[in-house]
């Protein structure tokens, strides 16, 4: 099934629910590269918790940008442990630019420096 291979929807006002739906039907997507769903508040944890088991069965999504979405150290440890330690082979880099994350989320960037290499 070759679908979108890039999607960017920068501060579209995705609320919590259509992000949600977005997430359901990237799942289904065996062709995503490139997502960038920043500047968008209606990422949340239920949104976040998807794009782990998105991250977790894909193996062609490559860049994932989140400026800007509010995200916190919780939702940034599902999305770590949950998503990119799971599977996350495939990307590359990761844009978490202008979010609320404190220095508890040192470990997890940590884990991320030395297990993905790749990742930039």
């Amino acid at each position: 099934n070759t679908c979108v291979t890039s999607l960017t929807m920068i501060d579209t006002s995705l609320e919590s629910d259509s992000c949600c739906v977005l997430m359901r039907a990237l799942q289904l997507n065996v062709s995503i590269r490139h997502l960038d769903i920043s500047e968008n508040m209606g990422v949340n944890k239920h949104s976040v918790a998807l794009l782990a088991e998105l991250l977790a069965k894909t193996v062609t999504l490559q860049h994932l940008a989140l400026r800007g979405v509010g995200m916190t150290d919780v939702d940034f440890d599902c999305l770590v442990r949950n998503g990119i330690e799971t599977n996350g082979k495939s990307l590359q880099s990761l844009d978490l630019s202008y979010n609320m994350l404190t220095d508890d989320s040192l470990d997890n960037l940590e884990q991320l420096i030395f297990v993905k290499a790749s990742l930039h």
